[in-house]
């Protein structure tokens, strides 16, 4: 890769954290747990086109259909009076489950917000008699990385690399 001038400096981590999870972060002060299949169409509607904004993509109503269809399909949410705190949406893959979508709202993040979601995800795969629950990092967020590392997750296996260049 380097004789091409790319570097092998990204890729897709797979991360894994056994079930049951141990002892749970608490539900920030002032928030509201919520669990739905997104099954609304007005909640479908918002969904997608969060989604579609924050990672700069155009998926369409198919696209989250096929999402819906997983096994164990569920989105967990987290709401205080004035919105939105934070959302995960997983389900199953293999024998495993799969954490597909972590937000935080910003004005919450660094507040436990994500250690919470991710635990609440653990319980729900936990009661399904799954052993572990997996999700996907870019290898070039370390930070990302750490923080799953710091919620009992660890790399599992490298799934593929991405060559990369410099253009700064």
């Amino acid at each position: 890769l380097e004789a091409l001038g790319l570097k092998d400096t990204d890729g897709l981590v797979l991360m894994r954290r056994p079930l049951p999870a141990g002892k749970n972060a608490p539900v920030p002060a002032g928030c509201v747990v919520v669990q739905d299949e997104l099954d609304d169409p007005i909640e479908q509607k918002f969904f997608l086109e969060r989604y579609n904004q924050l990672y700069g993509e155009s998926y369409d109503f198919d696209y989250f259909q096929q999402l819906c269809a997983n096994p164990l399909f569920k989105r967990i949410l987290l709401v205080a009076p004035t919105g939105m705190v934070g959302e995960v949406v997983l389900w199953r893959e293999g024998n495993a489950g799969r954490l597909f979508w972590l937000f935080t709202a910003r004005k919450w993040r660094n507040m436990g917000v994500a250690k919470c979601l991710v635990d609440l995800a653990c319980d729900y795969f936990y009661s399904k008699f799954l052993t572990s629950i997996t999700v996907e990092i870019q290898a070039r967020v370390p930070n990302l990385l750490k923080a799953m590392e710091r919620m009992g997750f660890r790399q599992d296996s490298l799934i593929c690399r991405y060559p990369g260049t410099d253009v700064g």
